[in-house]
C-alpha cells in the first residue's frame, strides 16, 4: 500500500462516522462533572460563612476539564482531517485530470499538427485551386472531435478546443459549398462566369471568406498548442 493510501485509511480510522457525537458526549459529560463540584463549592462557601461547615470535594473538576479538553481537541483534529482529506482528494483529481488531458493533447497534435492542413490554409490563397487532400486533417478533426471522448478536463483547454472545432466546422462547410471539383481531387473557387482576372463579386467575397478562415483557424490552433503545453507542462 502506498504512503498516501495508508494516510487516507488512517484518517478514516481516526474519524469515525459519529465523531461529532463523541465530541458532544465528552464536552457535556465533562461539563457535568465540573458543575457538580462548583455547586458544592458554592454551598461550602455559604456553610463555612454561616455555620463553619463544609462538604467533601472531589477531583471531578479536574477530570471534567480533561474530558472537555480531549473532546475539543478531538473535534479540531477531525475537522483538520476533513480539510486535509478534501485537499488530498482534490490533488488526486487534478493529477488524474492532468494525466488524461496530456494523453488527449498528444492525440490532438497527431490529428491536427501545426505543419499540416492548418499551415496550408494559413498560407494558401483560395483564389488558386487546391487539392482536397490538403484539407483532410481539418475534415477528420471536424468529424471525430465532436464527442465527450475528445473533451479536455481543463476548462480553459476545453474552451479553446470548442472554439477551434466550431471554426473548423464552419470552414469545412463553406469550403465544400463554395468550391467546385475540377477532377483528380482538385477544387477551385471559380465558377463558369469567372475569368482569372475578372472575378464575380460573389467569388471575390468567397475568396476573402476562406482566406480569413485560414488566418483565424491557424491562430486558434496555435493558442491551443501553446496554452496546452504550458498548462500540462509538456
Amino acid at each position: 500500500m502506498r504512503i498516501l493510501e495508508f494516510i487516507l485509511e488512517l484518517i478514516k480510522l481516526i474519524k469515525v462516522n459519529f465523531h461529532n457525537k463523541i465530541t458532544w458526549f465528552l464536552v457535556v459529560f465533562g461539563t457535568t462533572l465540573i458543575s457538580t463540584p462548583l455547586i458544592e463549592r458554592i454551598i461550602n462557601a455559604v456553610l463555612e460563612k454561616k455555620f463553619t461547615l463544609s462538604l467533601t470535594e472531589s477531583n471531578d473538576v479536574q477530570v471534567g476539564l480533561w474530558l472537555i479538553g480531549i473532546g475539543l481537541f478531538y473535534n479540531l483534529l477531525t475537522n483538520y482531517f476533513d480539510k486535509y482529506l478534501l485537499h488530498i482528494q482534490t490533488i488526486k483529481k487534478l493529477e488524474n485530470n492532468s494525466s488524461q488531458d496530456k494523453i488527449l493533447y498528444k492525440k490532438f497534435l497527431q490529428t491536427l499538427p501545426s505543419n499540416g492542413s492548418v499551415e496550408f490554409i494559413k498560407y494558401h490563397d483560395f483564389h488558386n485551386s487546391f487539392a482536397l487532400d490538403n484539407l483532410r486533417q481539418l475534415i477528420n478533426f471536424s468529424e471525430e472531435w465532436i464527442n465527450a471522448e475528445h473533451e479536455f478536463m481543463n476548462q480553459e483547454l476545453e474552451t479553446l478546443r470548442k472554439n477551434l472545432l466550431e471554426k473548423i466546422q464552419h470552414f469545412v462547410y463553406d469550403s465544400s459549398m463554395k468550391t467546385y471539383s475540377i477532377g483528380d481531387g482538385i477544387q477551385t473557387i471559380m465558377n463558369n462566369r469567372d475569368e482569372d482576372w475578372n472575378l464575380t463579386q460573389v467569388t471575390q467575397d468567397n475568396i476573402v471568406l476562406l482566406n480569413n478562415y485560414g488566418n483565424n483557424i491557424y491562430d486558434l490552433h496555435q493558442d491551443l498548442v501553446r496554452i496546452g503545453r504550458d498548462l500540462l507542462h509538456i
